[in-house]
């Protein structure tokens, strides 16, 4: 865009228009590098943030490998409920808890059976006599019955407590299970309407419009709008399809890490 004002400028122009339009391409220049800032200040961001997962200096640079960006078809919502019913990570430690509180319960109502020992005991005692005794004792224990029944009510309302966070737990996951997938299979079938060369199409249309605006065959507002679209159909398509792969992930981590295609 500013090639294109310094062009205009330098064809000695006459009347306003021309000016106007350098003007105007001045301005579409600067929004554009406003947006290039942006999108740089957002690598270098995700740049450090990756340097220190990593225990890198933050100004490291590195070299992503491009990962596989296929979207493979998914099993039903039901089947992926089910999986992340067994496998999220989230549920397991939830069903360890509400297990382990069950094991409280049951220790709460064995301390209130009376324990009854029993063994052989000898005494041996001098006084005017000496007297030496053997027999077998016989031991029990006397719970406060009351205290022993106050703990078992308070371990059952922690059980309680523990089921009711599980339930709510597996709806929760169950309920996000079928919306990313919802969300995955909706940007899946938008991205398979598109045709793998539509971006590309749209940038030889505004390459072409660059050519014939520079040659006077175009007026500034058909080029400016060719340049509009191109940037808003390749930023549709890809926004499009890192949300899918994002969904894709988000199953993942709900099915424990899993493969989730057929």
């Amino acid at each position: 865009m500013r090639d294109l004002s310094r062009v205009l400028v330098a064809r000695d122009p006459a009347g306003p228009a021309p000016r106007l339009e350098a003007a105007s391409l001045q301005a579409g220049a600067i929004t554009a590098e406003r947006t290039a800032a942006m999108a740089d200040a957002e690598a270098n961001s995700a740049l450090y943030e990756l340097n220190q997962l990593r225990g890198a200096p933050f100004a490291a640079r590195i070299r992503v490998i491009r990962p596989d960006m296929r979207l493979p078809d998914l099993p039903s919502g039901a089947a992926l409920a089910a999986s992340a019913a067994a496998n999220n990570f989230e549920l397991k430690s939830l069903r360890a808890q509400f297990e382990q509180q069950g094991l409280r319960v049951d220790l709460a109502r064995k301390s209130r059976i009376p324990i009854v020992g029993v063994g052989p005991y000898y005494d041996r005692a001098r006084s005017d006599i000496r007297e030496t005794n053997y027999g077998v004792r016989l031991s029990t224990t006397l719970p406060v019955w009351n205290r022993q029944a106050g703990d078992v009510a308070a371990q059952q309302g922690r059980q309680a407590q523990a089921n009711a966070t599980l339930i709510n737990a597996e709806r929760r996951i169950e309920r996000d299970v079928f919306d990313q997938a919802a969300q995955y299979e909706a940007k899946r079938k938008a991205l398979g309407q598109w045709s793998g060369s539509t971006p590309q199409g749209f940038a030889d249309a505004a390459a072409d419009a660059d050519r014939n605006y520079r040659l006077g065959a175009i007026p500034l507002q058909v080029y400016m709008q060719m340049q509009q679209s191109y940037i808003e159909a390749t930023n549709a398509v890809l926004d499009t399809r890192r949300e899918a792969l994002e969904a894709l992930l988000q199953l993942r981590a709900l099915n424990g890490g899993t493969a989730l295609a057929r």
